[in-house]
């Protein structure tokens, strides 16, 4: 949820630890993952992007159709739901591929979490 909707994390109630044993922080990492330079894939993409819009417009013109009220929604919403599906597919990736980065720390977490060590806030 917090993907589609990235503020609402702030303002839903979230659960939060106070740690009671300075061992445990001195144990507790952040990991440090080297994060992908994607910088100029993306600018190449729009570029891409921008040269095969105008290669195309000529055919899409040829190919410019009317259509009535009832098949415009139709079209819109099967190309909104292909842009959604692709947009979950890639975050459930995403996540995927932090969740097993981050492995050893979520498992150290989980084992601290169920014990005693940790008062609610």
């Amino acid at each position: 949820m917090e993907n589609v909707f990235p503020f609402l994390y702030w303002i839903l109630p979230n659960v939060a630890y106070r740690v009671n044993d300075p061992t445990i922080m001195e144990k507790t990492k952040i990991p440090e993952i080297k994060q992908d330079k994607t910088a100029w894939e993306g600018v190449i993409t729009g570029a891409i992007g921008v040269f095969l819009a105008n290669l195309l417009q000529s055919l899409v013109n040829y190919f410019n159709v009317e259509s009535n009220q009832l098949v415009n929604p139709i079209i819109i919403l099967i190309v909104f739901s292909l842009v959604l599906s692709v947009f979950f597919y890639i975050s459930i990736k995403n996540i995927f591929k932090v969740r097993t980065k981050t492995h050893d720390v979520s498992i150290s977490t989980v084992s601290a979490k169920k014990s005693n060590m940790f008062a609610e806030i």
